[in-house]
């Protein structure tokens, strides 16, 4: 389970990102405005509480390297400077340039510190608006043995399909989100964002399925009372 840092954590936004182009309605139009939290601060929350883990995982040569590389481009990542965290640029190490997060996860993809990279570039570029660049860096980072990893890449992938009016795709992927991330607290989250789809996608029972789900699961959950409210526009009640 996350702790209470780490939920607080998850719940605030890194850096700015393009909405979806497709109508929607209102109530829609304000959620969609934190649907990049979903890929993105899980990538955050992968720094904060799994920092060592890419250093001692593995002995491996190529690893080492790219957790190398990674140690000197997050705090870049993690204020927000996307484009800069994606390419390096004017991020100097003694007299060398480092290695931007795009570089870091086309060549060391194949390991457990690239697949965090790549992670981290789908983050970067959905925050940039760059949804169709993102995509197979998430499906790259889909394939961690770290399940909160392979979980924030699914968050990354239901978020594309979300931004380009792939509601009903997007709820899938969200609901796989929350059935993968079992006990480790983002859960309720990953329901939520899956109801709201559901609910854009005009699909009445299974919006109130995943809004049921929390009200009853997750009933102390921070998105509780949201699932309520969904429950009260569907007009549902708990049983």
């Amino acid at each position: 389970m996350l702790s209470e840092q780490q939920s607080s954590d998850f719940e605030h936004v890194a850096g700015n990102a393009a909405g979806s182009n497709t109508a929607v309605p209102g109530w829609m139009q304000s959620m969609q405005q934190q649907w990049k939290l979903y890929a993105g601060v899980v990538a955050v929350v992968v720094i904060g509480i799994g920092a060592a883990w890419w250093y001692t995982s593995s002995s491996d040569e190529k690893n080492a390297a790219a957790a190398a590389e990674l140690a000197r481009i997050r705090s870049v990542f993690e204020a927000g400077q996307f484009e800069q965290a994606l390419s390096g640029e004017g991020v100097m190490v003694g007299d060398q340039q480092a290695m931007g997060l795009k570089q870091i996860a086309d060549t060391y993809g194949s390991t457990p510190a690239g697949q965090v990279a790549a992670l981290l570039t789908g983050n970067s570029l959905v925050n940039l608006g760059k949804f169709t660049e993102a995509e197979p860096y998430f499906t790259s980072a889909r394939s961690s043995s770290a399940l909160i990893v392979e979980v924030g890449a699914i968050q990354g992938l239901a978020s594309c399909m979300e931004a380009t009016g792939n509601y009903a795709g997007a709820a899938d992927l969200y609901v796989e989100a929350a059935k993968r991330a079992a006990d480790t607290g983002l859960e309720p989250a990953c329901y939520l964002k899956a109801a709201l789809c559901f609910e854009a996608a005009k699909d009445t029972k299974q919006a109130a399925d995943a809004y049921t789900t929390i009200a009853k699961q997750y009933e102390t959950s921070e998105v509780a009372p949201q699932a309520k409210t969904g429950l009260a526009r569907l007009g549902m009640a708990i049983d």
